[in-house]
C-alpha cells in the first residue's frame, strides 16, 4: 500500500500544475499519456504490472474522475505474493529489480539439476540429500537477513545449489528404495506435495509477509530445514555407486549454457518494447 501510495504520490508531483491535453484517439496503452489523469492511471498499471510479473494479484480500481487515486482500495486483494513490493520497498529499489532474485534461484536450479543424478551416484544419496537439506536452510538464513539486493541475489543462488540438489535427489532415493509393489503409492506421495504446494504457498506467504515481515517468508524454513534434517539422518540411506562414469562436463557446460540462456531470453520478453536482438 504504502508502494502505492509513493507511485501515485510521485505521478502527481510529476503534472502538477500541467494542463490538460487534447485527447488523442491515436494513444493506447503502453505510449505517453496524454492527461494527467492518464499518468495516474499510468502509474498505478505499473505497479500491476510489475507486481503479476511476479505473481502479485494487484486489483486495481478506476481512477475516480474527481480527487486522487484510492491505493488503498487498489491494493486490497495482494495476496499471492507481497514479499515482492515490501522487498523493494526494504531496498529501495524498483519492485522489477526484484525479479533479478527470484531469476537466480530458478537459473541455478535450471543448471544444477542434470548434474544431480551424477553427484548422488558419486558421493551417495544419503551425504548429498542431507548437504543439501543443511545448503539450502542456511541460504535461507541468509536471504532473510539480507541488507542488500546484492547479498539476497547471493543467498538465493546459494539456495538454488541447495534446491537443485535436494528436489531431485530425494525423489531418486524414494524411487530407488522403494519395493516395486510401493512404487505407485511413492510416486503419489511425491506428486500430491509438488501439485499443492503451488495453491497453499502463495496463500501462507501472503499471510506471513502482511502480518510479519518478508523475511520470515525465508525464516520458516528454518524449522522445516531442522525436522528435514533430522528425518534424513534418521531415513535415508544410500553410499556411493560401486561404478561411476566420468563426469559429462562437456554435456553439462553446453546443457546449462542452453538452459541459462533460453531463461534468460524469455525474462527479457515484454508486452511491448522488447529487444529482440537480446532475445535473439
Amino acid at each position: 500500500k504504502d508502494l502505492g501510495r509513493l507511485v501515485v504520490q510521485r505521478a502527481d508531483e510529476a503534472v502538477d500544475g500541467a494542463a490538460p491535453l487534447e485527447p488523442d484517439p491515436t494513444v493506447t496503452f503502453g505510449e505517453p499519456a496524454r492527461q494527467p489523469s492518464d499518468v495516474r492511471e499510468g502509474a498505478l498499471r505499473v505497479l500491476l504490472v510489475a507486481g503479476r510479473a511476479e505473481g502479485v494479484d494487484v486489483a486495481v480500481d478506476p481512477i475516480p474522475s474527481q480527487g486522487a487515486a484510492r491505493p488503498d482500495d487498489g491494493l486490497r486483494r495482494a495476496a499471492a505474493h507481497p514479499a515482492i513490493p515490501a522487498i523493494a520497498m526494504d531496498f529501495g529499489v524498483a519492485a522489477i529489480d526484484v525479479n533479478v532474485a527470484i531469476s537466480a534461484y530458478l537459473l541455478t536450479v535450471a543448471v544444477l539439476i542434470p548434474a544431480s543424478g551424477w553427484v548422488a551416484d558419486r558421493f551417495g544419496i544419503r551425504p548429498v540429500f542431507i548437504s543439501a537439506i543443511a545448503v539450502f536452510t542456511a541460504a535461507s538464513v541468509g536471504c532473510g537477513l539480507s541488507e542488500s539486493m546484492s547479498m539476497l541475489v547471493t543467498m538465493r543462488v546459494l539456495q538454488g545449489v541447495g534446491g537443485a540438489m535436494m528436489v531431485p535427489v530425494g525423489r531418486l532415493a524414494v524411487l530407488r528404495y522403494s519395493a516395486k509393489s510401493d512404487l505407485v503409492r511413492a510416486i503419489a506421495l511425491l506428486t500430491w506435495p509438488a501439485l499443492t504446494a503451488p495453491v497453499v504457498a502463495p496463500v501462507l506467504g501472503g499471510t506471513i509477509a502482511t502480518l510479519g515481515s518478508w523475511r520470515w517468508i525465508f525464516f520458516v524454513n528454518i524449522p522445516i530445514g531442522v525436522a528435514g534434517l533430522f528425518l534424513a539422518l534418521k531415513l535415508i540411506r544410500g553410499g556411493p555407486a560401486p561404478a561411476v562414469p566420468p563426469f559429462d562436463w562437456r554435456g553439462q557446460l553446453l546443457l546449462g549454457t542452453g538452459i541459462a540462456a533460453a531463461l534468460v531470453a524469455l525474462e527479457q520478453i515484454r508486452v511491448s518494447g522488447t529487444d529482440w536482438l537480446v532475445v535473439g
